[in-house]
């Protein structure tokens, strides 16, 4: 039998060999031979749990120019796609000289957690806030503006909107323990479009005691009238509104437009009750023949309204009772 060696320390070694017998000793054999070191391998990853199709990523190895293997999920150079749930042994090979060493590291993929359920809304009106809620959660709830990135909005299961004038999509996803978020679930918070300001034209009429009656151009559902600006005291629903026995002065009363349950701004709408016409008196004139002009006809300034006055004469050739016609071009105050 020949002689076994072991080497235990990698260098260069000369083996001598010589043969004896009963002639004597043969000439000395030598043989050189070389150890090497075996490699000492170190394996990375970048993440050891990961979750569900989290990306590619790039395994590592001390020495380079080996091989990985170990899944279909891994590239010979390295590249690990977490595209399955599971525990991967992934290997390293690698190769110096006759030297041949392998290296094993574990990856776990984590699957996502389910999309979160939101619960539905009510349509809004235009500058109210939404209360969004997620049921049923493992895990933490992210609230974002965009269905993937963008902008965290709040941490939290329930989640109150800011005040919104128009319809706005928000999203939510879940995230549980190692990182993995699921899908975000959108959810869209509808807002009515705005209800426009009514538009009531003031009135104004004469004499205290009258009614007077205002009356609103819009198309809103219906129309509120209140007494106040608080509108506190309602007194009338519809598109106009008779104010009664109205005493001297502006009167104030205020409305809003009203359409799926949301309000116009209010508005205010007056009634002015001028003080009715008085003192429409002619001064008398002297009695004259046929055929002459009678002196210029004059009366008393009259007084009430808004103080400007325009004026209309008539003349009758029956009698004070009746039978007056509109005198053309006389608009002043006298009249010849």
């Amino acid at each position: 039998d020949y002689p076994k060696i072991r080497f235990t320390e990698p260098g260069t070694y000369a083996v001598k060999v010589i043969a004896t017998n009963e002639c004597g000793d043969s000439e000395e054999a030598v043989q050189q031979i070389t150890i090497d070191a075996i490699p000492d391998l170190k394996l990375n990853a970048p993440q050891e749990v990961v979750c569900l199709n989290s990306g590619i990523m790039q395994l590592q190895a001390s020495h380079e120019g080996g091989v990985w293997s170990g899944s279909e999920f891994v590239s010979a150079n390295g590249q690990f796609n977490p595209a399955a749930v599971g525990v991967f042994s992934l290997t390293y090979t690698y190769r110096e000289g006759v030297c041949e060493v392998s290296e094993t590291i574990t990856v776990t993929v984590n699957d996502l957690p389910a999309a979160p359920t939101v619960q539905p809304v009510a349509t809004l009106c235009p500058g109210s806030t939404a209360l969004l809620e997620v049921l049923q959660t493992v895990g933490s709830v992210q609230w974002f503006d965009q269905p993937t990135g963008g902008r965290l909005l709040f941490e939290g299961n329930i989640y109150k909107t800011p005040a919104l004038d128009q319809t706005t999509t928000f999203y939510a996803q879940v995230t549980v323990e190692g990182g993995c978020a699921s899908v975000r679930t959108p959810v869209k918070v509808e807002v009515y479009p705005a209800t426009p300001a009514p538009v009531v034209t003031p009135v104004s009429l004469c004499g205290a005691g009258s009614s007077a009656t205002l009356i609103v151009e819009g198309n809103a559902g219906t129309y509120e009238w209140f007494a106040n600006a608080e509108a506190t005291q309602l007194l009338e629903t519809g598109r106009s509104f008779t104010a009664h026995n109205l005493p001297e002065g502006t009167s104030t009363y205020y409305v809003r437009g009203v359409t799926n349950g949301c309000y116009s701004p209010l508005v205010a709408a007056t009634v002015t009750i001028l003080p009715a016409l008085d003192r429409n008196t002619l001064n008398e004139v002297a009695v004259i023949c046929a055929g002459q002009s009678p002196t210029q006809i004059t009366g008393s300034a009259p007084t009430g309204g808004n103080g400007s006055y325009t004026y209309r004469w008539e003349a009758s050739v029956t009698g004070a009772d009746g039978g007056f016609e509109v005198l053309t071009g006389a608009n002043g105050a006298t009249f010849q």
